[in-house]
This record gives structure tokens, C-alpha cells and sequence, in this order.
């Protein structure tokens, strides 16, 4: 899970860094049929290649379940809050690293420099937390993931170093994005007994977006109001808030799911 959602970054990174040049170079116009072609072409060998023998089968005589049904899973509803929260902590703290440099005076020309330590740290992250999953529980690597989040965090608002800033960017980028694949896999873990993938899954990515999608908002009303430095304490609070919720999904039963009510 951590390969593939790295290479998504990979994919979103390099693209578009590049696609500027080619701008320059053919044309928007051009580059736009170029990525439309190559998309086109990509798809037609997923299609042409795809093998029908090796799809998933699923059970004609499984239960059907309503979403209201599925959220009634103790372990899933857990895994959710977990998946809001860490999203509120992490996701917009890229759009808000710009703003926190200035205001610790670092040359605007520098900014690319931190914001490329934080993209790297995305890829090692989304990586180097997976397999640490296939090693150790997963809830321990989350819980120690987002608590060290919440610190460095903390430690970058307080710090004025360059190099500190940088070194701490890059680890926020690992954790930020590290603990993608691994929450994903709480979703997997309360729900895989069920047979209801699809449904699963897009609750869960609601979910994942509506918190995405708050981030700024929140972070930016409270960076509006009480300055940048508090919208980053605002961040690590969330992130310790995730940590509630992982904690009891580690703690619930896994060999009968439980319901809230």
C-alpha cells in the first residue's frame, strides 16, 4: 500500500514539474493532447492486458449492508475518526509551511528548497511507514508516527534555524504522508469480514476528503485570527486527537465486530 500510493506521488510530483517545460516548449494546447494521449494510451494497454480470469469473485449470496449499517461497526467508525483527524493534521500543513518561513524570516527564494524537503519526505514516508506496518502492529506504528508528528510540528513553529527547519520539513513530510497506508489498512482490518468493499471505501474517502477539505478552512481561520504559529499548534492538536481513536481501535476485538449501538 505504501509502494503504490508513493508512486501516485511520484506521478503528481514529476508530472507536473515537468509539464512547465513542455508548456514552453510545444505549447499549453500541445501538452494538453500530449497528457490526454498518454493517459488514453496507458488506459488501453490496462484494458488490453487486463486478465478476467485473475478478478475478484464475490459471493452472490453476501448480505447486503446500508452505509448506516456499516458505520455501526465499532472498529470501522474508529478507523474513520482516526482517518478525519489525521487528515486535519496533515494535510494542509504543506499550503502552510510557505507562510510559517516567512514569518521566521527565511529568504522567499529558499522557500522552493523546504518545500521540496517536505515532497521528499512524502515518498520516503508513504514507504518507509508501510513496510514498518508489515513488520510491527500497525496501530503502534501510527500512534508513534502521529505522536511524533504533533511534536516536530511543535519543534518546527519554535525553530529559527535553516537547517533545523529543513531537517525537520523532511520528517514532517515522512510522517505527514507515512501514515496514509498505514490508516488505510484500519480501514481494511475493521471491514474485510464484511464483503462490502465498495461501500466501505467510498465512506472512507468521504470522509478523507470532507477532513481535506476542512484543513484549510480551520487552519486558515485560526492562522487569520491568531497567526500562523497558532495554526500550526492548531495542526499538532489534531494530530494528538488522532491518537484517541487508534488507541481504542487497537484495543477493540478483532474476532467479532462490534457495534455502537
Amino acid at each position: 500500500m505504501g509502494d503504490f500510493t508513493a508512486m501516485g506521488d511520484v506521478g503528481r510530483i514529476m508530472l507536473s514539474s515537468i509539464a512547465p517545460l513542455i508548456i514552453v516548449a510545444i505549447g499549453w494546447r500541445n501538452t494538453s493532447f500530449f497528457y490526454g494521449a498518454l493517459s488514453l494510451f496507458f488506459l488501453s494497454l490496462i484494458v488490453f492486458f487486463r486478465n478476467k480470469s485473475n478478478s475478484v469473485s464475490l459471493d452472490n449470496k453476501k448480505s447486503e449492508m446500508n452505509f448506516l449499517q456499516l458505520i455501526k461497526n465499532k472498529k470501522f467508525f474508529l478507523a474513520l475518526l482516526t482517518s478525519f483527524f489525521d487528515n486535519l493534521a496533515s494535510s494542509a500543513l504543506f499550503a502552510f509551511l510557505p507562510f510559517l518561513l516567512l514569518k521566521r524570516n527565511i529568504n522567499p527564494s529558499l522557500l522552493g528548497l523546504f518545500a521540496g524537503a517536505f515532497l521528499v519526505g512524502n515518498l520516503l514516508g508513504k514507504v518507509g511507514l508501510g513496510r514498518l506496518a508489515d513488520k510491527f502492529k500497525n496501530t503502534t506504528v501510527f500512534i508513534v508516527a502521529e505522536f511524533l508528528m504533533a511534536v516536530f510540528i511543535f519543534l518546527l513553529t519554535v525553530s529559527s534555524s535553516q537547517f533545523l527547519i529543513v531537517g525537520f520539513s523532511i520528517i514532517l513530510g515522512i510522517l505527514t504522508a507515512g501514515t496514509i497506508p498505514v490508516r488505510t489498512t484500519f480501514i481494511s482490518e475493521s471491514t474485510h469480514h464484511l464483503n462490502q468493499h465498495e461501500k466501505v471505501f467510498s465512506i472512507s474517502s468521504l470522509v478523507a476528503t470532507l477532513a481535506t477539505s476542512l484543513a484549510p478552512i480551520v487552519l486558515g481561520r485560526v492562522a487569520d485570527l491568531y497567526g500562523i504559529i497558532n495554526a500550526f499548534y492548531a495542526a499538532a492538536l489534531f494530530a494528538i486527537l488522532a491518537l484517541i481513536p487508534a488507541f481504542l481501535f487497537s484495543k477493540s476485538k478483532n474476532n467479532k465486530p462490534s457495534l455502537l449501538y
